[in-house]
């Protein structure tokens, strides 16, 4: 196989990149118009980055492995959590409800978590890993800030 890092790269990215856009409210944009994007949550994110933690797997590279199928599955849940036909915003009494804003918030605290162990388990591995990691926990946590 070729190696699947630069696809669970471009998965991240192509992802975390008009979510930032929403939720920094660019042009016309506000996080409500994540709606748009559950299709690339689910396809480009979710998947993509499956995809690349099978091939990590299959190379034996646990730990590429188990940052790609983890953000995958962050990728699934976000798509899920955006998406109408799921109906947790209307569960939650609507898109602007405080209810749902903790909701994510609460999730997007899970990511932080979770980043900020993979940053701590990366120790071993190199600096630019720690970096990145330690950058995304950072992010999560004021993406999370911005929910409460």
């Amino acid at each position: 196989f070729a190696d699947p890092g630069p696809l669970g790269f471009i998965s991240f990215v192509l992802c975390l990149t008009p979510t930032i856009a929403c939720l920094c409210f660019w042009g016309s944009l506000s996080p409500l118009s994540q709606v748009a994007l559950v299709g690339q949550f689910y396809l480009t994110g979710g998947l993509g980055l499956w995809i690349a933690a099978i091939m990590s797997w299959l190379q034996g590279a646990t730990f590429q492995m188990v940052t790609f199928a983890s953000y995958g599955s962050f990728w699934f849940g976000f798509a899920l959590l955006n998406s109408p036909q799921a109906g947790i915003a209307q569960a939650l009494g609507g898109a602007n409800s405080p209810m749902l804003t903790d909701a994510v918030g609460a999730y997007m605290i899970g990511f932080a978590i979770f980043n900020l162990i993979m940053a701590i388990m990366s120790v071993r591995i190199n600096l630019t890993f720690v970096t990145i990691f330690f950058t995304v926990f950072l992010g999560s946590l004021l993406i999370a800030g911005g929910f409460f």
